[in-house]
Parts: structure tokens; C-alpha cells; sequence
């Protein structure tokens, strides 16, 4: 079996393209990951003013906001989005090793 060469540069340009894509879900799923922390202490704070001394208590607050509630939901998404890029990212690298076995393969047939 021989793949074209234009089937290796087609393979390439879909690895340059979903490394980017996983790059980008990667970086946005760790800044929900920042953005969580950072809206449970803010929504801790506003439970403190509001005259909630314990910090248990300030939690409660937090965790159930909605804006926090929102923000896990985002993060949620995100992490599906960016595992399904990781495994393109995969998949090219496997669709690229299977082509180069064949290719071994068949300069190996040809000798």
C-alpha cells in the first residue's frame, strides 16, 4: 500500500492545525481554572461583608452563587473541548505513525 505524498502533507498540515486548536482550549480551560478561584474569593469577600464571619459559611456562599455555579459549568465545556482536541492531536500523531510503518514496509518489500 502506498500513500500519496500529498496525503503526508495533508496529515501535516492537520497536525499544525489541531495543535494550535488544543493549544488555544488548553490555555482557555486553565484561565477558567484561574477565573474560579479568583470569583470564589471575591464571592467570599462579599459573604464576609454581608456579615458572614465563618469561613465555611463564606464558602457555602461561594460554591452556590451562580456566577460561580456559571463559571464551573464554562470550565466544564471547556475541558471537554480541549480533551477532544488532545485526542486529534493523538490521532495525527497515530494516522502519521501508521504511514510511516507502511512506508518502512514497502522500501522494505523493495529490496
Amino acid at each position: 500500500m502506498d500513500l500519496p505524498d500529498t496525503y503526508v502533507q495533508e496529515l501535516m498540515e492537520e497536525m499544525e492545525s489541531a495543535s494550535v486548536l488544543y493549544a488555544r482550549a488548553k490555555a482557555l480551560a486553565e484561565g477558567l481554572r484561574e477565573d474560579r478561584k479568583i470569583t470564589k474569593a471575591q464571592l467570599m469577600n462579599v459573604a464576609e461583608s454581608e456579615g458572614v464571619a465563618a469561613y465555611s459559611r463564606q464558602e457555602v456562599f461561594a460554591y452556590s452563587h451562580p456566577t460561580y455555579r456559571r463559571i464551573v459549568k464554562d470550565l466544564r465545556q471547556a475541558i471537554e473541548d480541549e480533551t477532544l482536541k488532545q485526542y486529534k492531536c493523538k490521532m495525527c500523531e497515530l494516522k502519521f505513525e501508521a504511514w510511516r510503518t507502511i512506508s518502512a514496509n514497502t522500501r522494505a518489500a523493495t529490496r
